[in-house]
């Protein structure tokens, strides 16, 4: 049992390596700015998350020869994205030895996502809103196909419920193994990968993530906090190639419980400290995690759903007083107008730059202010509310 517990954690953690190496967060803020002709790394950050992961290794007990091999790099100051290229290669090549031997309870689940991306639907509903998800289809189709088991849009873009300004182009990619097994092909994906942010950002400048992405490997030893299946029935396949997929789930119920209670950590702050959302963007972060909180509630008792159902199923569980801050919520992201004052023709120009940044900071400057009617919803208690609120979901569960 604790073994199991060190090989998840190891799988987390090399997961959240992963996506941090694709989509580029681990540029330093120079080249944040400037990618891609400045590509260097924040050498403090990527150290840290590889010494978690050697550390796991060794609890793992791997053989000393490949640890030997990672433990070099252990030694260097400053890294390259092509040496954590390699370093990924190599870890997912150990977990992939790790799993082959390990026995372990898993369950398979068989999935597929029937609808593919029609262009000619997202033009006849708002070409000018919608170009961005066409605009993703076709950078995918084009760059990203070869490397990828699949490349999906999720939530209300996807369903086309979407609320203007609101709304983000919330994305899952699947890496291939023969793509993660060549570090040379990984250095070529993460390039494509980051050019592809500009997309997101061209939708909602305000979007608070990139690209959530996954490997062929983690499907073997399958967790559903990744990415709860069942969101597949209600996704959209970007490739032509989209295919009928097979997961073997494992347990991932302390994981769940987890999940919670660090939201509940980070509504406790909130409101120990008074921590008020400052800006724009901040608070559509912290209305985007209430919201999230039924769906995450919910599976921390185990039972996946997608989120826009999950606020009827977890709603007779609270009294009305403490649900109310999740009406506040929805009333706010319901009557959401703001939208990027980036003139349409500079967005149209940017969409040619392959680093996103131009697309958000603009609107992160000078549209960023907090309007007054989200506060006359919100009242003066919410901070108080979201986390009594969050205290009440783990006491049902712990």
């Amino acid at each position: 049992m604790l073994y199991q517990r060190i090989l998840n954690k190891f799988q987390v953690e090399l997961h959240n390596l992963l996506c941090f190496y694709l989509n580029g967060c681990y540029l330093n803020k120079k080249s944040h700015l400037f990618y891609p002709f400045i590509d260097k790394i924040n050498t403090k950050v990527f150290k840290t998350h590889f010494q978690r992961l050697y550390k796991l290794l060794s609890q793992l007990k791997i053989n000393t020869e490949k640890r030997n091999v990672l433990f070099s790099f252990l030694k260097e100051d400053r890294f390259n994205s092509e040496e954590i290229a390699f370093i990924i290669s190599k870890l997912y090549e150990i977990f992939d030895e790790i799993l082959n031997n390990f026995k372990s309870e898993v369950k398979e689940i068989k999935i597929e996502c029937k609808k593919n991306f029609d262009p000619s639907v997202y033009e006849k509903i708002d070409e000018n809103y919608l170009k961005p998800a066409i605009l993703l289809w076709k950078y995918a189709n084009k760059s990203l196909k070869e490397y990828l088991l699949g490349f999906y849009i999720h939530g209300s873009i996807s369903t086309l419920d979407y609320v203007k300004g609101y709304s983000d182009l919330d994305t899952l990619i699947i890496v291939k193994k023969d793509t993660i097994a060549n570090y040379k092909k990984l250095i070529l994906l993460r390039k494509k990968i980051i050019s592809s942010l500009r997309f997101l950002f061209m939708l909602d400048p305000f979007q608070h993530h990139e690209h959530f992405i996954f490997t062929e490997y983690d499907m073997k030893y399958y967790p559903q906090f990744f990415f709860p299946l069942v969101i597949f029935n209600y996704s959209t396949s970007l490739l032509e190639n989209g295919k009928i997929l097979y997961f073997y789930e494992r347990d991932c119920n302390l994981e769940n419980l987890e999940i919670l209670k660090k939201r509940l950590e980070y509504f406790k702050e909130k409101y120990e400290k008074q921590e008020i959302p400052n800006n724009l963007f901040e608070m559509k972060y912290f209305l985007s995690t209430i919201m999230l909180m039924p769906a995450l509630y919910l599976q921390a008792r185990g039972i996946y759903i997608y989120k826009k159902f999950s606020f009827e199923k977890a709603r007779k569980d609270f009294p009305k007083k403490v649900w109310n801050i999740i009406n506040q919520a929805t009333k706010i992201r319901a009557n959401w107008r703001i939208i990027s004052i980036l003139p349409k023709w500079v967005r149209e120009l940017l969409k040619f730059y392959p680093n996103p940044i131009f697309l958000k900071v603009f609107d992160l400057k000078f549209n960023n202010k907090i309007p007054q009617w989200i506060m006359n919803i919100l009242g003066n208690s919410y901070l108080e509310n979201a986390y009594i609120l969050a205290k009440e979901m783990f006491s049902k569960i712990s």
